[in-house]
C-alpha cells in the first residue's frame, strides 16, 4: 500500500514563483517556441502579473508571448507589444 504525503506540484495555477524564477521561465518558454526577438524584448513581472514591451517581427511571435498564461504562476499578462513585419513577410 502506497501512501503520498503532502507534495506541492509545479502544476498548481497559483504558485508563487519569485519574480526572477518567473521570468527565467518565461524565457525558456520563449526560446523553446523560436521566438526570435525575446532577448529583445521587455519581459516585467510583478505579483504573477507579467508584461511584454517590445517589438516582435509576427502576429505569431506576438500570440506566443501572449500565451504564456499557462505557465504556473503567471495569473495575468499584459501586451504592450508592437508587431513589425520584416520586409519579406509584408510583401505577402
Amino acid at each position: 500500500l502506497w501512501s503520498v504525503g503532502s507534495m506541492s506540484s509545479d502544476l498548481t495555477l497559483g504558485a508563487n514563483y519569485s519574480t526572477t524564477e518567473l521570468k527565467r521561465r518565461i524565457t525558456i518558454f520563449l526560446a523553446q517556441k523560436g521566438v526570435s526577438s525575446a532577448k529583445l524584448l521587455s519581459i516585467e513581472v510583478e505579483d504573477g502579473t507579467v508584461t511584454f514591451r517590445g517589438t516582435v517581427v509576427s502576429f505569431y511571435e506576438r500570440q506566443i508571448c501572449l500565451s504564456c498564461n499557462h505557465i504556473p504562476g503567471v495569473r495575468k499578462v499584459v501586451d504592450d507589444l508592437k508587431v513589425e513585419l520584416r520586409p519579406e513577410v509584408a510583401e505577402l
